[in-house]
């Protein structure tokens, strides 16, 4: 179906916002479509700013994409590096 290729990557995000919605909290484009789970988040200890992990669309795994978490009116959240 997929021709072998994993449809979801796990990508590293910057939160714009002063915390996260808990988990399980959906990572979802500006289409109001759902491209995966967001899995954690924590505190940067540079930037002092909520960094998370969460599953992307394979197609959408790119640095500099913007999602909001939780759903359309949830926080927004840049790509920000890609797990390998």
């Amino acid at each position: 179906r997929g021709g072998g290729r994993v449809p979801n990557r796990l990508v590293t995000l910057a939160l714009h916002a002063a915390s996260a919605p808990p988990p399980p909290a959906p990572v979802v484009m500006n289409t109001d479509r759902e491209s995966g789970p967001r899995t954690s988040v924590a505190t940067s200890p540079t930037s002092g700013a909520p960094i998370a992990l969460g599953y992307v669309h394979r197609d959408f795994a790119v640095v500099g994409q913007r999602f909001t978490i939780g759903g359309t009116d949830g926080p927004p959240a840049t790509v920000t590096g890609l797990a390998h």
